[in-house]
């Protein structure tokens, strides 16, 4: 309270200033921290899949072939089974891994990125089975391949089973 008996408080407009600074700041860090989250899971997805790669080379260092069962790698999907083209494992974190007959392994955050990989003996027809791929289907995905080392493939191919059937993907190896 002051001399005349007024409160000290803050005006209408100091109020909207205030408010307008923030929603400045969060409209700049929302997308970093999107890209940010959307490169941990992909790093993440690159390890799951470098982890099956070694099972199955391990597999069939063992049997002279590989396997589309998880059951028989040294590895425990955290998922449930779906059956397809493949066979796909759906993590309760919105990922699919894909392992095709031909000896592929494909992991993937649906709808948005996926890493795949061939074993060393491969039996797919492909001129990338010497590369780690990366498909991205949105501009922050392209990025997060971008970031990873993976130089532009295709910019527009069929994404794959584990981000969705039916979309276009820019594709990335390296």
């Amino acid at each position: 309270t002051n001399a005349r008996g007024w409160h000290h408080a803050f005006t209408l407009i100091e109020l909207l200033v205030v408010v307008l600074i923030i929603g400045i700041l969060s409209a700049i860090a929302l997308p970093q921290y999107e890209a940010a989250v959307l490169k941990a899971r992909t790093s993440e997805l690159l390890l799951r899949t470098n982890d099956i790669v070694r099972a199955q080379e391990a597999f069939y260092l063992a049997n002279d072939s590989y396997t589309t069962s998880l059951d028989l790698l040294d590895y425990a999907p955290d998922g449930t089974l779906e059956e397809g083209n493949g066979i796909v494992y759906k993590t309760p974190k919105g990922q699919k891994m894909y392992l095709a007959h031909c000896g592929y392994v494909d992991t993937g955050i649906i709808g948005e990125i996926a890493i795949g990989k061939y074993y060393a003996h491969t039996s797919c027809d492909s001129s990338l089975t010497k590369f780690t791929t990366c498909q991205a289907h949105s501009e922050a995905a392209k990025q997060v391949c971008k970031s990873l080392g993976g130089t532009l493939q295709h910019d527009s191919a069929p994404c794959s089973e584990t981000i969705g059937s039916g979309l276009t993907c820019a594709l990335y190896a390296w």
